[in-house]
């Protein structure tokens, strides 16, 4: 009496079935592996746009905190003191001499 190999309750026919279940089975998991590859491809793609991105605002917000500190500097100088002093208080210098315009 001769053995029948069974898989699922079923006779294989013959062994190029098992063959071809064999070759089926690996090409949906390569595939599988393969769109799974891409889609880490592309997320990666977006990911490093994203970071440029990032990149560019925080070379923008360093430049803008580098004028911050340039006018807060300025704002302490003397020479914007002095500014300040002569156009909104009118404020001379004790060796300067005024000269008022009446053509008005």
């Amino acid at each position: 009496m001769q053995k029948k190999r069974k898989m699922f309750d079923g006779d294989f026919a013959s062994s190029g079935l098992r063959i071809r279940l064999y070759l089926t089975f690996w090409l949906v998991l390569v595939v599988g592996f393969v769109y799974s590859i891409q889609a880490q491809i592309g997320r990666l793609d977006e990911l490093e746009a994203q970071e440029a991105d990032l990149r560019r605002q925080i070379q923008a917000a360093h430049q803008v905190t580098r004028d911050l500190e340039y006018d807060l500097m300025f704002h302490y100088s003397d020479a914007f003191v002095e500014r300040v002093a002569r156009e909104r208080l009118g404020f001379i210098r004790a060796d300067e001499t005024i000269f008022i315009n009446d053509a008005r």
